[in-house]
């Protein structure tokens, strides 16, 4: 990075255990860099801590796959059919739908004939009532999840956009009606961010915070909201804040680039296609990744 004129702030790798190793060895080595988690996993993760810490919403959620499943399985087409013309019948949303194909199809105490029936355990997860109040709670619970999911995959996520999110579901969780599941998930997701004691930090926030010059908004508008240009210029007199702040401001929290990168190679490098020069598939990766990607994800 030297010999390129690369500041490097931080690196972020993947969760897998190889990987975690990797980012202790080297923090050992590196002191002056951070080294990142991909935080879009971690989000993933968190929402499989939900299912950990309550077992109603796990087995609501595996009836909810098996249902899921049964609806894709093409042998199955006999009753996605029956389930469409119900759907296009009524013009009623998969819930009733559902419930509708369950209680037309299922399969009857006496007799049975000829005529294809549902079945029956999944007939009796559709007409539970309890499990679609749990799947709508689960919906409930998921939708800022993957709200925060959808921010955090983004290329030019940062590490600020972490903090917000973090923020969020603390409030999510501290205002959620099962205060014990609440209380679960808090301790869950409350990490300890500072390794040693910083001296003037909370000093210097205080400042920030009341607005003293510079950090009205007159000073940050000469700057035509340019964060880092802001932050480097107060560097000066506000060493330890504007520390936090430029590497927050700095870091990408997720490796979703490398991975589109990793895809996008599988594209190109193909068994027709093992010959191309080195040069070529750079020049075809850098377009692939920095232009025509970024543009279908804006559009």
């Amino acid at each position: 990075t030297k010999r390129l004129g690369i500041k490097l702030n931080a690196i972020v790798s993947d969760s897998a255990p190889a990987y975690a190793a990797a980012r202790r060895c080297l923090q050992l080595e590196y002191a002056e860099i951070v080294f990142l988690p991909c935080f879009a996993h971690q989000c993933q993760l968190a929402i499989g801590d939900i299912f950990k810490e309550s077992s109603i919403l796990k087995t609501a959620s595996s009836k909810a796959i098996k249902i899921a499943s049964y609806f894709k399985n093409a042998n199955n087409s006999y009753f996605i059919g029956k389930l469409r013309d119900i759907q296009n019948e009524f013009l009623i949303r998969s819930k009733q739908a559902l419930r509708n194909l369950a209680i037309r199809y299922e399969h009857p105490q006496i007799g049975s004939g000829d005529e294809l029936y549902l079945n029956s355990e999944l007939c009796q997860i559709l007409l539970d009532n309890d499990w679609w109040e749990k799947i709508e709670l689960l919906q409930d619970i998921l939708l800022p999840y993957c709200g925060v999911l959808n921010k955090l995959q983004c290329d030019k996520a940062r590490l600020y956009e972490v903090l917000h999110a973090l923020g969020y579901f603390m409030q999510f969780w501290k205002q959620f009606p099962d205060t014990d599941l609440g209380n679960q998930m808090i301790d869950r997701l409350e990490k300890p961010w500072f390794k040693k004691r910083p001296l003037r930090l909370l000093l210097e926030f205080e400042d920030f915070y009341q607005k003293v010059e510079p950090f009205n908004n007159e000073t940050f508008e000469q700057f035509g909201d340019d964060a880092f240009k802001f932050w480097g210029y107060v560097e000066g007199d506000y060493k330890e804040l504007a520390a936090v702040a430029l590497k927050i401001f700095g870091m990408c929290v997720n490796a979703a680039s490398v991975e589109r990168m990793w895809s996008s190679m599988g594209f190109l490098h193909t068994v027709r296609r093992n010959r191309l020069k080195v040069s070529c598939l750079k020049l075809e990766l850098h377009y692939l990744v920095n232009i025509y990607i970024p543009i279908l994800i804006t559009n």
